[in-house]
């Protein structure tokens, strides 16, 4: 009899689940039947009372238990899929970012030619306009020379190129400008999105641990708890042990534990 009260103890590989400690309670009472009828001692069906609560709280504890590893796995579904939905959007803002880079080289080379294009006629109009000046000096605003009129209207017909010139390469810095800005936004939208994600690893690590430490802090308590039922099993056993009547039960015990 000592050996089927000493294998209700939980084994540290295998712990007596909630439904083998269920099973006994039906065995416990009829013992107090057998032994007692309808008068059973208080101390033993207080003794009684109190392996039915352990046995509850250890399902409640198991459930809770249960309910933390599913949510533990949840967290890891979420956290992988928020690196995926944050590394799928980095990946397309990092496309769009190194096209607007290259958009960028191409204006600021097309920028480098019109440059050399407007300091091109910028030096064409500074050689018309000596003409310009040499003209003016000899008519000295006294003589209406045809040539100081050809003058003017080649200088004029220059700045016309000059203008043209200086305007496409004003209009291309306005270009370069509004790439440089969208460059900018893209990079800071990826800096957003990265900060999102580490801050999603973080929650989610904070919560995995939370649960986890919640799961430990449940198989301690599972484990106490089955120490208690352990020790209240056997003060409820031990007046029982030596009636005769009460042998097979026992046995069933033993033979509930063996298995």
């Amino acid at each position: 009899m000592e050996r089927a009260i000493r294998n209700l103890a939980p084994d540290r590989a295998a712990r007596p689940t909630v439904e083998r400690w269920a099973k006994r309670l039906p065995v416990f009472l009829e013992m107090l039947s057998r032994a007692y009828g309808g008068a059973p001692p208080r101390e033993l069906t207080t003794l009684l009372d109190q392996i039915q609560d352990r046995v509850a709280r250890i399902a409640a504890a198991r459930a809770a238990s249960f309910e933390e590893e599913r949510v533990l796995m949840t967290i890891e579904v979420k956290e992988r899929e928020g690196r995926q939905r944050f590394g799928f959007a980095v990946d397309a803002l990092g496309l769009d970012a190194s096209k607007a880079r290259d958009e960028v080289r191409v204006v600021l080379a097309h920028i480098a030619k019109l440059r050399e294009r407007t300091r091109e006629e910028a030096a064409r109009f500074a050689a018309v306009h000596i003409d310009v000046l040499r003209w003016e000096g000899r008519s000295a605003f006294q003589e209406p020379y045809p040539d100081l009129a050809e003058a003017y209207r080649n200088a004029a017909s220059v700045i016309d190129l000059w203008s043209l010139a200086r305007g496409a390469e004003r209009k291309a810095l306005g270009l370069l400008e509004s790439n440089e800005r969208a460059v900018s936004d893209l990079d800071y939208q990826i800096q957003a999105l990265r900060a999102a994600l580490a801050a999603h690893e973080r929650e989610m690590e904070t919560e995995r641990d939370m649960r986890e430490e919640r799961m430990v802090k449940l198989g301690k308590e599972i484990e106490d708890l089955n120490g208690e039922l352990l020790a209240l099993a056997t003060r409820f056993c031990e007046p029982l042990r030596t009636r005769p009547e009460l042998s097979p039960l026992f046995e069933r015990l033993e033979g509930d534990a063996a298995a």
